[in-house]
């Protein structure tokens, strides 16, 4: 069987994911707490399945931004290091196949299908209690294909929280913490301290925790239970020296100074922007720490060869296309940020997002640069209302025209001939992404992305 698969399997694998999608699936905003939040039904699957959970060394990584980025670049670093290497991770940008990562790309068919058609056949069987979640599915699908890869290392991203996580039932040798915000506060509580105490959930007694540069209300949750639990922690603020990036068009140069262990580091990145740098400087330190005898040059080679769809992603087309999935006020800043030092002159913004996301603070600081701004709807998997995201711009005086369409709107986006930053949500990474793949197989274009995980457009971006 080959890995790219026949039409006839391709079309077996979206179906079981789709019913899978069909289950209980926070993703999609439904689901109640109670439904989602029982590790119990997790832990009888995974006796069930011969826990495969046990049969690889685990990265465990949580937070509320730059997740799946850090996971990308650790990965990155240790396959380049020579290991053999699992990752999962989620949203997914074009198929739910992204989610499980082995040796950097999708996982083969040949591994991947029957593992599905297998936990098709017992959820179907299972009493009503006890059918999983969709992420719960989709993260024993993963387990499974890990347990049966011989792996020397899996990093695996939390999906929501941690504490609860469907993830958390991993034996890491390693935690990683990156940046704290408030989100999912119907889920993970009303402030900082709060959600931070779910995220520490994933520490473990005597484990290694690398932490990023966390609020002090976060710093101070994180380090008591790590003091409790007598797990070492490294916290990325007291161990940088030196993070100096810069953005161009061939990527971001960056140098990150690490001490104890020393570290200096000169690459360049291609998921670009402020942000991406502080998760590369935070991938350098648990590198470092999980690998001491790891030569810098190759941390500098994974770095710059770790790539992810729609994070700072660059598509040279004519007019070129920047994409990223970025939906906090604080991180579509950074892009923002990015965007205006590879391309400083007028552009032209596509933008759209979900309902339950911060849309004002993210529109609110919309630079003037952007001199046209087009609506575009996020595709239909969850609610969103762009009508009254563009009558929030008009509140605040800006003018912006709505074509929810994603192919419509790009087409008009790009008679200008100015270039173009889509933002605001992975579901509108989504919708697009597709178009700009598909000019890169023909020629007409050049990116430093992922291909899309079954050389489909097929599938649908989910984001929590």
């Amino acid at each position: 069987m080959k890995s790219s698969g026949s039409e006839e399997e391709l079309a077996e694998l979206e179906s079981i994911f789709s019913e899978f999608e069909s289950f209980t699936n926070l993703e999609h905003g439904g689901g109640a707490q109670t439904r989602h939040y029982r590790l119990e039904r997790m832990q009888r699957w995974l006796r069930i399945l011969g826990n495969p959970q046990q049969k690889f060394r685990a990265v465990h990584i949580a937070g509320s931004k730059g997740k799946g980025s850090t996971a990308a670049m650790i990965d990155a670093v240790l396959r380049g290091g020579g290991e053999k290497v699992g990752r999962y991770t989620s949203p997914h940008i074009s198929s739910y196949r992204e989610r499980i990562s082995i040796h950097g790309v999708p996982a083969p068919l040949e591994l991947l299908l029957p593992i599905l058609q297998y936990l098709r056949q017992e959820f179907r069987r299972a009493e009503i209690d006890y059918k999983p979640t969709t992420f719960e599915a989709l993260t024993l699908a993963a387990f499974l294909c890990f347990a049966e890869a011989d792996l020397d290392r899996v990093v695996v991203e939390t999906g929501l929280g941690g504490r609860l996580d469907a993830t958390n039932l991993v034996l890491p040798e390693m935690v990683v913490l990156t940046p704290i915000e408030l989100e999912h506060t119907e889920y993970l509580g009303n402030s900082i301290a709060e959600i931070a105490f779910e995220k520490a959930g994933i520490i473990k007694p005597g484990i290694q925790v690398v932490a990023a540069e966390l609020r002090p209300e976060a710093e101070s949750v994180i380090c008591h239970r790590a003091e409790e639990l007598a797990a070492p922690i490294s916290l990325l603020a007291s161990r940088l020296q030196k993070l100096i990036r810069s953005s161009e068009i061939d990527g971001d140069p960056l140098e990150i100074v690490l001490q104890n262990p020393d570290t200096q580091i000169y690459t360049r990145l291609q998921m670009r922007g402020r942000v991406q740098a502080q998760n590369a400087a935070l991938a350098t330190l648990a590198v470092r720490l999980l690998r001491p005898d790891m030569p810098s040059a190759l941390i500098e080679t994974g770095l710059a060869s770790a790539r992810l769809p729609a994070r700072g992603e660059l598509f040279r087309t004519s007019p070129p296309v920047m994409l990223d999935g970025a939906h906090t006020p604080d991180s579509v800043t950074s892009v923002y940020e990015t965007f205006a030092e590879i391309f400083p002159g007028e552009a032209t913004l596509i933008f759209g997002a979900v309902q339950g996301k911060d849309i004002q603070g993210m529109l609110e600081r919309l630079p003037k640069q952007f001199r046209r701004v087009i609506i575009s709807r996020p595709g239909r998997f969850r609610a969103s209302n762009p009508e009254a995201i563009q009558s929030l711009l008009t509140s605040i005086g800006r003018s912006a025209e709505l074509i929810e369409e994603a192919q419509a709107a790009l087409a008009s986006a790009r008679e200008s001939g100015l270039p173009i930053l889509i933002v605001g949500s992975f579901f509108l990474a989504g919708e697009f992404r597709p178009f700009l793949t598909a000019e890169e197989e023909f020629g007409t274009g050049m990116s430093g992305g992922e291909p899309p995980a079954d050389g489909s457009t097929k599938g649908r971006p989910t984001c929590r």
